[in-house]
């Protein structure tokens, strides 16, 4: 696949293929922001508490919600499949950031414009921005992860049928990939498994 290498941050042809034009500017600490989706993408990483914070609060100054937002706490909440989240809170604002997770088995990339697409559609919370190792999306709130035992639930597989079937029939726009992509990432991820395990052996 074509890959444009900007600001030393390598985007796929998925990310960048029919979208707004990517501009660029310098901020404070002079790392780049690149726009992306209309929505900020920050070339640094976030680790810690501390820096999620930082980064969610640029992510959202440049989506003018005002100045940089006093975080009051960064808190991990459950759920997430290969990514790690947490909750950011401040005094006028809650969202959502998710660490990604399970480097070299999903693209990130292609996930997120999927997800930027979502969510102007109403079928995903916001997206307000990305950043090198993770995104900020809108928090839900009164929402919780499901429970294993709840997946068998003929209500709640009823209702999630019901979803599902509303993003197929709303989300149309496939143009990104030529062709389906679910059976390389999933052969790709064997790939790597395997390899993983030959290296602890």
């Amino acid at each position: 696949k074509t890959q444009t290498q900007c600001c030393g941050v390598v985007q796929s042809r998925y990310f960048l293929q029919d979208r707004m034009t990517l501009t660029n500017m310098v901020v404070q600490n002079g790392s780049t922001v690149q726009w992306v989706d209309d929505r900020p993408y920050l070339d640094v990483r976030a680790e810690s508490k501390d820096e999620i914070a930082a980064a969610a609060s640029k992510i959202m100054e440049l989506n003018d919600f005002g100045p940089r937002m006093k975080v009051k706490s960064v808190e991990r909440v459950l759920g997430g499949c290969t990514n790690v989240l947490y909750k950011v809170v401040s005094a006028d604002l809650t969202v959502l950031v998710r660490i990604f997770g399970a480097p070299g088995m999903i693209d990130r990339e292609q996930e997120t414009a999927t997800f930027a697409k979502l969510s102007s559609l109403n079928l995903a919370p916001a997206f307000y921005g990305r950043f090198a190792n993770g995104r900020v999306e809108g928090y839900l709130h009164g929402m919780r992860h499901l429970k294993s035992s709840e997946l068998s639930d003929p209500k709640i597989s009823k209702a999630i049928a019901k979803a599902m079937g509303r993003l197929h029939t709303t989300f149309t726009d496939y143009s990104d990939a030529d062709k389906p992509t679910l059976w390389k990432q999933l052969y790709d991820g064997l790939e790597q498994a395997e390899r993983e395990k030959l290296q602890k052996e």
